[in-house]
């Protein structure tokens, strides 16, 4: 199966808030992102959301990213809220839109990157495209989800604050894998898709950074302990 290739839309002010190049640079088997654009000056929403919030529904954002283009998956990213407060929106076969707005704010506050939770959602994108036959709108695709939490890739998040448990490390859940293998997808694909996932997490030294705010006793005696064991190693290779 060959990767599939993926457009980036970066829409309006989003790109000032991620970095570009840490999505770039993640590497992937199962797609390849080929192209990325903005646009910088978007059009007044047709929708004022709750709180004067502008709210873009599917048919502006339809007009702002044009056509689809055969044989290339779009993936569109705004800072702004989206028709019926959903955080992502599969506006049309090939294109789909994803809003940083709401979960910026609620991942910030537990140190989760927002590029771990645009990582996530490429997955989960690419994955719907696979199992619908690249037909993203599709009416049926809703039942790929699960209501329930399960740290899954297909967790419907219906309460928007439960990303926060699907975004680093997520899985894929039992049931989920015995439905991606059921279906007409190379075997490996499944496999691959849990191995990538499980990459998705901090990096090494905001790790660190966190385990030591959290317990800063224990990592002083560590400190200690280790500065002890070095010492003597290095007496061990003068003498």
């Amino acid at each position: 199966m060959e990767k599939i290739k993926i457009k980036l839309l970066i829409l309006g002010s989003s790109h000032y808030l991620f970095s570009l190049k840490k999505i770039l640079m993640h590497r992937s088997s199962l797609y390849k992102i080929i192209d990325t654009s903005h646009v910088l000056n978007l059009p007044e929403p047709k929708h004022i959301a709750q709180y004067l919030n502008q709210e873009y529904h599917d048919f502006q954002l339809n007009e702002i990213t044009g056509q689809d283009v055969d044989g290339i998956i779009r993936i569109g990213i705004i800072y702004c809220d989206l028709e019926n407060n959903f955080y992502i929106r599969r506006i049309s076969s090939r294109t789909a839109i994803l809003s940083i707005k709401n979960p910026l704010e609620i991942l910030h506050g537990l140190d989760i990157s927002i590029e771990n939770f645009i990582l996530v959602n490429i997955y989960k994108i690419v994955t719907i495209a696979i199992e619908s036959g690249y037909q993203l709108d599709k009416t049926d695709v809703i039942s790929l989800f699960h209501s329930d939490t399960r740290r899954c890739l297909f967790d419907l998040n219906g309460d928007i604050n439960t990303i926060k448990y699907n975004t680093e490390r997520p899985i894929i859940c039992s049931a989920c894998y015995d439905r991606l293998n059921r279906k007409n997808i190379p075997i490996y694909f499944s496999k691959l898709l849990i191995k990538e996932l499980s990459r998705i997490n901090k990096n090494k030294i905001r790790s660190i950074e966190l385990f030591i705010k959290k317990y800063p006793l224990l990592s002083i005696i560590l400190t200690i302990i280790l500065g002890i064991i070095i010492n003597i190693i290095s007496n061990i290779i003068i003498k």
